[in-house]
């Protein structure tokens, strides 16, 4: 192919590529003037607006804070011992042969820190230390305990290994039979999992409500210039011309509502934080309450909001433009 045949090609390519970015210039100064439009009809009513974005503000607050508190609470359940020792009771005619066979299982596994016997008169005399008034026990003819193995696992042994342990020690011969203290811990993250369900839900009302609040904004700004969206589209305006600068506004509303849900929540977790740290202290927990990360927190909640924002000025727009047409 000769030089003459590229130079027509790379013409046709360069025109192409200048009509392209000549068009993309063109749009986002279009996009441009629509968010500086937006913002000056925001700052022209601030009565209006002012209401909507505080409205909007407490609104997405809930559900982060619920979501703060759970995950303080959810960080406490994973550095809690779920319980102390592993008990394991004996049958009362279990013979010495049982109890060293049970105490010889358990000595070499590393998920222990030590496996201890007590005698019958050793149990009895610990019962006793903890109950010294009870009389009757004393004058009994007989010791009514049984021999017990106590299992100390290591620190933070996960619930899955202390049942296995409590299982592995019911089904060895002579065991009557076993307890593990890790009911309460079971119940704690039920409590979470239920927890985080109503933040789901809470949440999911409370999107909807949001979008609702900036819905009926854009509603009312949209009822007030009527007649002038009438005489564009008159005039040849194309739906997107019109429908931007109210885009941009629910955006907008959105994204400072966003903003001011996480200064909401930052007072209130003011409040809340040493309750929590008090409630951590009780359980041997030295790490202080975990409040909203920084960058995350901002970034999740402008832009949650903004997209709330715009989900609410397009169900605006929507509606009202049916009603002009």
């Amino acid at each position: 192919m000769s030089l003459k045949s590229k130079q027509p090609a790379k013409t046709h390519a360069s025109k192409s590529f200048s009509h392209l970015w000549k068009k993309m210039a063109l749009y986002g100064k279009a996009h441009t003037a629509a968010l500086k439009k937006s913002m000056q009809h925001f700052w022209l009513s601030p009565a209006s607006n002012s209401l909507s974005l505080v409205t909007m503000s407490i609104t997405l607050a809930l559900p982060l804070l619920l979501q703060v508190t759970l995950n303080n609470f959810s960080h406490l359940s994973k550095t809690l011992d779920p319980g102390d020792t592993v008990t394991v009771y004996f049958d009362l005619e279990a013979n010495e042969q049982q109890i060293a066979s049970v105490v010889a299982h358990f000595k070499n596994k590393s998920a222990l820190v030590s496996v201890e016997h007590l005698t019958p008169q050793e149990v009895k005399e610990d019962y006793l230390h903890w109950q010294p008034n009870n009389a009757a026990l004393v004058d009994l003819p007989t010791n009514p305990f049984p021999h017990v193995v106590i299992l100390q696992p290591q620190p933070h042994t996960p619930l899955a290994t202390l049942k296995q342990l409590q299982n592995d020690a019911a089904q060895l011969p002579g065991v009557e039979t076993t307890s593990v203290d890790y009911l309460w811990l079971e119940r704690l993250n039920a409590w979470l999992d239920l927890g985080k369900t109503f933040f789901w839900a809470l949440l999911t009302l409370l999107s909807l409500g949001a979008i609702l609040i900036v819905s009926n904004t854009i509603r009312l700004t949209l009822s007030q210039h009527r007649q002038e969206i009438g005489l564009l589209f008159q005039l040849g305006a194309t739906h997107s011309m019109i429908r931007r600068p109210f885009l941009y506004r629910g955006l907008l509303i959105g994204a400072l509502a966003g903003i001011g849900s996480l200064m909401i929540v930052s007072l209130l977790t003011l409040f809340i934080n040493p309750a929590i740290n008090q409630v951590m202290h009780l359980y041997n927990n030295p790490e202080s309450f975990l409040g909203i990360q920084l960058i995350n927190g901002v970034g999740a909640a402008v832009l949650g909001g903004s997209l709330l924002g715009f989900l609410g000025a397009l169900l605006a727009i929507k509606v009202e433009f049916k009603r002009l047409h």
